[in-house]
């Protein structure tokens, strides 16, 4: 098919895809904007749109990356753990 398009046809393909996606991209976009848009009165974090749409073309973490992150996620929890504990205990004697 492109073989037998021009490179006007072609560019013109592009705009409007551009202006006008198709196909699964559109529908995520659909849905990135529904879930934002259903979550938003719920939060007070201003929301966009992007923050729920698939990345595709993203790079995956390293190994290393990853690890970092996990320790980081378990030390955040592991705080907000001893937090509610000791809060608990001061509770109870208080």
């Amino acid at each position: 098919m492109l073989q037998e398009m021009s490179a006007r046809q072609f560019d013109d393909w592009q705009a409007l895809y551009v202006r006008e996606p198709w196909g699964d991209e559109r529908g995520d976009m659909r849905m990135a904007r529904l879930a934002c848009a259903m979550l938003q009165p719920h939060t007070k974090k201003r929301l966009r749109e992007a923050d729920f749409r698939f990345r595709f073309n993203a790079t995956a973490p390293t190994p290393e990356q990853y690890r970092a992150k996990s320790m980081q996620r378990y030390q955040m929890l592991a705080s907000a753990m001893t937090r509610r504990n000791k809060s608990a205990t001061e509770t109870a004697n208080g």
